[in-house]
């Protein structure tokens, strides 16, 4: 079949297809004027993603909104947000509704409940784009009923987000205000073992009884070098050569004492060459030589006894030095090791009262958020009461219907004519017969008479 063999086709059969397609529009109009007339109310909801909190002031930035979004539609669309409505609008109080339910439902389950589901069955939640916008629709044959369910509807999801966080904030509240009761024991714990130590230790500021002996440590190690060099010097002044201590022999004493010995020998081998044993001035000059050696003799001990008792004595001092030195050691090392361990027993204190303190901090926010209000929703719309049905669109329909009409009729001509072919022009006698065609007939039926208007042809 051409497409020429089509249209005509479709123009013998315009009658018919014309008559169908009234038809079918005829019934949409009438179906669409019938049916009970549905009302659409629309409030817009608005989302702060930028969510600051109104106790602390910090601001927490939503990543993936289109989720965030879908999971604040999804509360909106939630049992408890429609049981708030019918709370609300106080719908257990209504006879009708009653009624129904009792014929509905048998009078089984919660009214409540079931008041809850019929709202959630007419209720729509659309997010606009990528926006954190939501418009909350609510469909009823009563226009304004449709408004005021849906502006119960986002006064509902106000409330339920406040409570949402008002609930999570009491619970963190709850949770620190346990905490704080084991946070100060701990404190308390740390501060009595830093006090039990430095009362047992006597310790009342380790810092400065540090530095104070540290200090006598530096002297005692400044004394004990003195001790240690003057010790050497007793030692080597003390130290005998040929028997004899060099100083001694330096000594001015000695050294006279030696003196008058040599001028007495002097005399004394000049009275000897002259004179015998037994001359009197011999024997005087003897006397007077052993006198003077035997003084020589003692002055000599008595100095060199002196000299060793002076290298005991600083050998003694510079022992008592080291031993006072390691015992002042032993002294600052103990002081150390107990400021060491005094400082772990203030740190401990430290880190308890510091988690104290942030548990204490975080129970006053927490209190704070559990009493607050605020939310990061605002209602940009209310829901007006609409004049215009949503449902059914008479007009609508009816172009539907008359385009569906249209295509209805000529899809009705066309498959009439598969099932029953009919021969319109020469060409159908070639195409169903198989001859060919000889002549062509023109119609001998009377042309229609047309309207003549003067002055027009």
């Amino acid at each position: 079949m051409t497409i020429t063999q089509l249209l005509q086709i479709i123009y013998a059969g315009r009658k018919k297809a014309a008559l169908i397609a009234a038809c079918i529009a005829l019934g949409v109009f009438l179906i669409s004027f019938i049916l009970p007339a549905k009302y659409t109310a629309e409030s817009v909801i608005a989302v702060d993603t930028t969510n600051m909190d109104p106790v602390t002031g910090l601001s927490t930035t939503m990543n993936a909104i289109s989720g965030y979004m879908s999971t604040q539609a999804e509360m909106i669309q939630s049992q408890r947000a429609a049981l708030i409505v019918v709370d609300k609008l106080k719908l257990e109080s209504n006879p009708a509704l009653k009624e129904k339910f009792q014929t509905v439902g048998a009078g089984r389950g919660s009214f409540r409940d079931w008041l809850a589901a019929g709202l959630l069955t007419s209720l729509d939640v659309v997010q606009t784009g990528d926006n954190a916008v939501l418009t909350i629709r609510y469909k009823s044959g009563d226009s304004k009923y449709s408004a005021t369910v849906a502006n119960a509807f986002s006064e509902a999801y106000v409330q339920l987000v406040a409570d949402s966080r008002m609930s999570a904030a009491l619970a963190n509240s709850q949770f620190f205000e346990a905490q704080l009761n084991g946070l100060q024991k701990k404190v308390e714990k740390a501060q009595q073992a830093l006090a039990d130590y430095q009362s047992k230790e006597g310790i009342v500021d380790t810092d400065e009884r540090v530095d104070v002996e540290t200090q006598h440590l530096n002297d005692l190690s400044s004394q004990v070098v003195d001790a240690q060099a003057a010790a050497a010097d007793a030692h080597s002044r003390a130290r005998s050569q040929n028997g004899v201590a060099p100083d001694v022999l330096n000594n001015s004493l000695v050294q006279q004492l030696k003196i008058q010995i040599a001028q007495k020998e002097s005399e004394f081998k000049d009275i000897a060459t002259r004179s015998g044993p037994n001359h009197p001035l011999y024997q005087q000059l003897k006397a007077q030589l052993d006198e003077l050696h035997s003084q020589l003799d003692s002055q000599i001990k008595t100095y060199g006894q002196g000299l060793k008792d002076a290298a005991g004595n600083a050998a003694s001092r510079q022992s008592a030095l080291l031993k006072a030195m390691e015992d002042q050691k032993r002294k600052v090392m103990q002081l150390k090791s107990h400021r060491s361990k005094a400082d772990i027993l203030a740190h401990d204190v430290e880190n308890a009262q510091r988690s104290y303190d942030g548990a204490l901090q975080r129970l006053a926010q927490t209190s704070l958020q559990s009493s607050s209000n605020q939310t990061n929703v605002t209602i940009l719309k209310m829901a007006s009461e609409p004049l215009n049905p949503s449902f059914p669109n008479i007009y609508l329909n009816t172009l539907l219907g008359i385009v569906l009409g249209v295509f209805s009729g000529i899809a009705y001509v066309v498959l009439s004519e598969a099932f029953r072919r009919r021969i319109h022009t020469a060409a159908d006698i070639h195409d169903l017969v198989g001859i060919p065609v000889l002549a062509t007939i023109q119609s001998t039926a009377p042309a229609k008479r047309r309207l003549s208007i003067p002055g027009f042809r």
